[in-house]
């Protein structure tokens, strides 16, 4: 049984004046001895002394570094009544133990009141972990274990679930707190109170978990004459945590096991393909032919929490299974081909622009083992997504695919290691020179070549999509092909100048869209560094 210091500090009637923390938990005391004239040593059971301050630096002098392995408890109380010169002289004696694993707890009262006081905290803790022990053993009804530590607590004490509703509560006998209409007249809190909640002195909003999974909330009201809470509120998050996990059902155990594994891959945990065959196996995942990684995040971030829209997200997708990892909602999705754009149900788009939620969706595969590249992929395509828009410019839709923003991850990638070789980030050289030309050019004129030129080269050179796309007309889009060519000395019919155009151009809007830079901020930089360059080199000579 542990007893933590916190619990002696934070009682109301134990005046502290000052302490010294040496360790923060040691093993619950039989009972606390008090000093005589001759100074004893620490033992298995006399790991608490209580004296004035002579004899307890008496007793100090006398231990062994195999004393401390016990985290010896020295109380000190005042030998004549307490005054400034002996607040000194303590806090002189806490000066030469530092460093040492004991604690040191100086009270303002006499020997016997805090003797008395001492053991009663002590007793009080003792009885409390008891209960809760046997409740472990004898496996209780969960009212049982809320009722326990209401009448431990002496507050409104309240289990709730997931989606937090009720489970189970008690002590409050009418709705006089931030929340406690809800939870007495509809059975649950909505998301806006969790929040005040989460923020707020009068409550106390304490997950429970399994792992890494959390399983439930416990929230109690404060009370003013609550004291130690810490300590004791251990107690009782321990004892539902037992009752929680040994009473999970069978979707609450796979939902806990699949948190895990999804943690296990994110992590890089996971040692063999064999580990995960028989994790697998255990959790019976239903996956098809191929399955993908879809990721749910806030567009904005937001201290309310996820968790309770798993269930939403869940109707939309029932075969897939979900958990919680870094605040967004992973879900491991089956599909029956590798095209997977057409993957997400009608309404779903819908529910999570009202949610101000954002969905990214990774390719499909096979093989389970290359889940983190997945989730990876999903990543990046919300972060490539919300910054590039889509492939019609607009950020109409909540929901992308990495699929397509492929090779602009490429790019990113690219970029990544560009400014890791050449040790700055004007990453304009990896452009073709042609395409400078052409950004020069319409800074200089006000066209845009480079946009027509990339919307000509995604669409196959197809003149009429072009002048649709870009609101022109057909022979506008020719004559203005005709000016790219001219400028460039290259004919866009050559299939060679196609593909490094493409790319280009691609790397152009990352820059300008991503990296919030334009090619004239680049040729400014390139500038700088030759001036920089020449500089230095002078200055060598």
């Amino acid at each position: 049984m542990l007893w933590n210091i916190n619990l002696l500090m934070e009682d109301g009637r134990l005046p502290v004046t000052s302490f010294y923390i040496g360790a923060e938990q040691f093993p619950a005391l039989e009972y606390v001895c008090l000093c005589g004239e001759q100074p004893q040593h620490v033992s298995a059971v006399n790991r608490a002394f209580l004296g004035g301050l002579h004899q307890i630096q008496a007793l100090y002098d006398t231990l062994t570094a195999e004393d401390y392995s016990a985290c010896p408890i020295f109380f000190i109380v005042p030998d004549t009544g307490h005054t400034e010169h002996e607040d000194l002289e303590v806090e002189k004696f806490i000066g030469r133990i530092k460093n040492k694993n004991c604690n040191v707890i100086y009270v303002n009262l006499n020997r016997l009141e805090a003797l008395n006081i001492i053991h009663e905290i002590i007793g009080n803790y003792r009885y409390w972990y008891e209960t809760f022990e046997q409740m472990k053993s004898t496996k209780p009804q969960l009212q049982e274990i809320i009722d326990a530590g209401h009448r431990m607590l002496k507050c409104p004490v309240f289990l709730l679930n997931m989606g937090y509703s009720v489970v189970a509560g008690q002590g409050l006998d009418a709705p006089v707190y931030d929340g406690s209409d809800e939870l007495v007249y509809k059975g649950f809190l909505t998301i806006n109170t969790v929040t005040r909640l989460r923020h707020s002195e009068q409550a106390v909003f304490q997950p429970i978990r399994h792992g890494v999974s959390t399983i439930a909330f416990l929230l109690l009201y404060r009370e003013s004459e609550i004291h130690y809470m810490e300590g004791y509120l251990a107690l009782l998050v321990d004892a539902l945590k037992h009752y929680l996990h040994h009473s999970a059902t069978g979707a609450m155990n796979r939902r806990v096991e699949f948190e895990q594994l999804v943690y296990d891959f994110i992590e890089m945990n996971i040692q063999s393909t064999e580990e995960i065959q028989q994790r697998m196996q255990m959790m019976d995942l239903q996956i098809k032919k191929y399955y993908c990684c879809m990721v749910v995040k806030f567009v904005k971030e937001e201290g309310r929490p996820l968790n309770p829209y798993i269930p939403e997200v869940k109707r939309f997708f029932p075969a897939a299974s979900f958990a919680m990892y870094s605040r967004s909602i992973v879900a491991l999705v089956p599909a029956e081909h590798r095209e997977n754009n057409d993957l997400c149900p009608e309404g779903f788009d819908t529910f999570l622009k009202k949610e101000g939620l954002m969905a990214g969706f990774s390719s499909a595969g096979r093989s389970i083992e290359y889940f983190r590249t997945f989730y990876i992929m999903a990543q990046q395509a919300l972060r490539l997504g919300e910054r590039l828009g889509h492939e019609d410019g607009t950020n109409a839709s909540a929901i992308y695919f990495f699929e397509d923003y492929r090779m602009y991850h490429m790019i990113d990638l690219c970029h990544e290691a560009f400014v890791r070789m050449y040790r700055h980030d004007n990453s304009m050289f990896l452009c073709h020179p042609v395409l400078v030309e052409l950004s020069s050019y319409d800074e200089q004129n006000g066209t845009n070549l480079v946009q027509l030129l990339h919307t000509y080269l995604k669409l196959n050179g197809n003149l009429s999509q072009t002048a649709r796309v870009m609101h022109f007309h057909r022979n506008t889009v020719m004559n203005k092909i005709d000016k790219i060519e001219e400028l460039t000395g290259i004919s866009l019919d050559d299939s060679r100048w196609q593909t490094v155009l493409m790319f280009s151009c691609m790397v152009y809007q990352y820059m300008q869209d991503f990296l919030n830079e334009d090619f004239s901020d680049c040729r400014m930089k390139k500038k700088n560094i030759t001036n920089k360059v020449d500089k230095e080199h002078k200055k060598s000579k």
